[in-house]
């Protein structure tokens, strides 16, 4: 993977956080969410299940796995 397609990947992995925090919120407060503060309410880092590293669910790192996982197999 080259620097460009690592950008686009991890840019579009932001967007879908956005987007995924914003579906959970109420109607009012829908669109008023920023990287910043789900960054703070959405623990970032691994856990360790049955000897494996994981990344936790929902967190930055997990959705550009996600996004790799959708441009490498369509």
């Amino acid at each position: 993977m080259n620097g460009k397609q690592a950008k686009a990947i991890r840019r579009k992995a932001k967007e879908s956080m956005v987007s995924w925090y914003n579906n959970m919120l109420p109607e009012e407060e829908k669109g008023k969410a920023t990287m910043e503060q789900i960054m703070e309410q959405i623990p970032q880092g691994y856990h360790t299940h049955v000897g494996c590293r994981h990344h936790s669910a929902y967190s930055y790192n997990w959705f550009v796995k996600a996004e790799k996982l959708k441009y490498y197999h369509g």
